[in-house]
């Protein structure tokens, strides 16, 4: 009876190991797939962490980046509207000279002695504009005024037309202080002479580009032409592209031919006190 009862003991026991050699075959696989499966999702929790510090560190250095040259571009357009204000004080008294021309046109024949007197004085006045200013197509400019000297000494012509001369010259000089321009020519440069690309720009800057690519700025402090470097080239090659139309307008950061308190010419101050008396 005893050994019957061992016998079913033993049997028992096999049955059972084999059972936990079965349970440990089966789970012990699946046990590792979960934990190989855990150490990727982890680590793939740490790469995507890390990436996204890096991006979170390349997005503030960006940032960083544009407050600065924001606080660059606010710093010039300062400037930059410093010096338009005094500029349209003195093209208004500019303005304001023309206009009171045209009111005494109407009562012309009260003041037709005095009005050669007062348009030859225009004429000087609008030379030492041109003499003062940047000096873009001086030449040209300055031989119109020679051109309305002799105009006005003619006994043939009326004196509206002469007036009317006066006046469209002026508000040809008036434009320049509004629009952007290019045009190629020779430029004495340091003692050698250059073909370059010109652009002006208003009445505040003035650059030339030759065919080296190497370009510069007149100084209205040094009455000279100082170099461009680096970025301001590529900004002076945008500003004749747009000049041409052939590129999308954009805001340039150059360098002024004029610092923002100067005066662009001693006109300036004669219209500020017209204007203000």
């Amino acid at each position: 009876m005893n050994q019957v009862r061992f016998c079913r003991s033993s049997r028992w026991g096999l049955y059972l190991g084999m059972m936990l050699l079965v349970v440990q075959g089966v789970y012990s696989p699946v046990t590792m797939a979960a934990s190989e499966a855990v150490t990727q999702n982890e680590s793939a929790s740490n790469t995507s962490a890390r990436r996204a510090q890096a991006q979170a560190e390349q997005l503030d250095e960006a940032a960083q980046e544009f407050f600065a040259e924001y606080r660059q571009l606010r710093h010039e357009t300062l400037q930059v509207e410093a010096y338009n204000q005094r500029l349209d004080r003195w093209v208004q008294g500019l303005r304001d000279e023309v206009a009171d021309v045209q009111r005494q046109i109407s009562s012309l024949e009260s003041t037709r002695r005095a009005l050669l007197p007062m348009l030859s004085e225009m004429v000087s006045r609008m030379e030492q504009l041109i003499r003062a200013d940047l000096p873009f197509h001086q030449d040209e400019r300055l031989a119109r005024v020679e051109q309305l000297r002799q105009l006005l000494d003619r006994v043939d012509v009326s004196q509206a037309e002469k007036l009317r001369q006066v006046l469209a010259s002026y508000r040809r000089e008036l434009d320049f202080g509004r629009t952007l321009e290019t045009w190629d020519e020779q430029l004495n440069v340091q003692g050698q002479t250059r073909q370059v690309q010109m652009l002006r720009i208003g009445r505040i800057g003035l650059y030339y580009l030759d065919n080296q690519g190497q370009g510069g700025l007149w100084s209205s402090d040094s009455q000279q032409w100082q170099p461009l470097e680096g970025g301001a080239l590529n900004e002076l090659r945008q500003g004749i592209a747009m000049a041409k139309e052939q590129g999308v307008p954009r805001l340039l950061t150059l360098p002024l031919s004029v610092a923002p308190t100067e005066k662009p010419s001693p006109k300036q101050s004669t219209a500020d006190q017209e204007s203000q008396s």
